[in-house]
């Protein structure tokens, strides 16, 4: 008997759940079927009771739930300037305790959980006046904003900037060096940062290496004495230090280039070697770390048309110091 008071329970519990109203599984129906003791009408008075809880229990839950639903809504919008341009990356605040940070469109959107009936939505950043905005709870599901700020004018004090170029030498551009280096087909040329980072001891050891000369030093009683010979050996090079020719100390180019031995009557003629013009040795000229640039040109034709006539057949080097007035 009990397992059909069971089952016919659960028929009623099933009918109840299709058609609250339906009469099925009222005491006459239930009396019809079965014969009634004791337990059975207890059960029956615990099934009349399930009843209208399960639809007190019903509506209670599908009334939270929407209450629940009302509270929870997301705020979207936009956060430009005065000429509606997006400002990224602004902090956006409410007073719900919500806040998160614009895109780098200037727009944003999250979830925010109301009680009140307005929400106070706020934007800062750096460089803008801070703004706030009211929007006023409707029971959306999305609530549209779009903040406008206005930026903070930055007032500079004038500022006066002096200095020149990294390298640069007024003088030198005066003198036309960097217009040689710039048109420059065979030549080298050395500035002020290749000469502190080599370190060189004199001017000769600064110009050893160098393409298309040759630097030769001769040891005699009156000490060393060096002298530079151009392109083939054959010719020594001139020199110039600021705009002057120097004459400087070594053989002359008829003691340089070979010479064709003269035979008269038979008998040779001892060839004479000339002395080179009085000067003064090409390392005392001037002291390196003087020296703010050089131009080597190793052959005649390789100088330029302002110095040519401070040569003769042969190259040039010119020295510009660092120390003038």
């Amino acid at each position: 008997m009990c397992l059909a008071i069971a089952l016919l329970l659960f028929k009623c519990y099933c009918e109840y759940a299709a058609d609250p109203n339906a009469t099925d599984c009222d005491r006459a129906s239930l009396e019809g079927t079965v014969t009634f003791s004791h337990q059975a009408r207890m059960l029956m008075h615990f099934a009349r009771t399930a009843r209208w809880h399960f639809m007190a229990f019903t509506g209670m839950t599908l009334s939270t739930t929407a209450a629940a639903a009302q509270r929870m809504q997301s705020i979207e919008g936009s956060v430009v300037d005065s000429l509606g341009h997006p400002i990224s990356f602004a902090y956006i605040s409410t007073n719900a305790g919500s806040s998160g940070v614009a895109g780098v469109d200037g727009r944003f959107r999250f979830p925010v959980s109301i009680d009140a009936r307005f929400i106070v939505v706020s934007a800062r950043r750096i460089g803008f006046h801070p703004v706030s905005d009211t929007i006023q709870f409707n029971g959306a599901q999305s609530l549209p904003i779009r903040l406008t700020m206005r930026g903070i004018p930055t007032h500079l004090t004038d500022v006066e900037v002096k200095g020149t170029a990294d390298g640069y030498d007024e003088y030198l551009d005066r003198s036309g060096y960097y217009r040689r280096v710039a048109k420059a087909i065979d030549g080298t040329f050395i500035d002020k940062a290749m000469i502190d980072k080599r370190n060189p001891a004199e001017l000769t050891a600064m110009l050893t290496g160098v393409r298309g000369i040759r630097v030769e030093r001769d040891y005699g009683k009156q000490g060393k004495s060096s002298y530079i010979l151009g392109r083939g050996g054959i010719c020594r090079l001139g020199l110039v230090v600021d705009g002057q020719f120097v004459a400087t100390q070594g053989p002359s180019n008829e003691a340089i280039q070979p010479r064709i031995p003269a035979i008269i009557d038979r008998i040779r003629v001892p060839v004479t070697t000339p002395r080179g013009p009085p000067g003064v040795p090409i390392d005392e000229t001037v002291p390196v770390d003087m020296i703010a640039a050089i131009e080597v040109y190793p052959s005649a034709t390789s100088v330029p048309n302002e110095f040519h006539h401070h040569t003769d057949a042969c190259g040039l080097i010119v020295v510009w110091t660092r120390y003038r007035k």
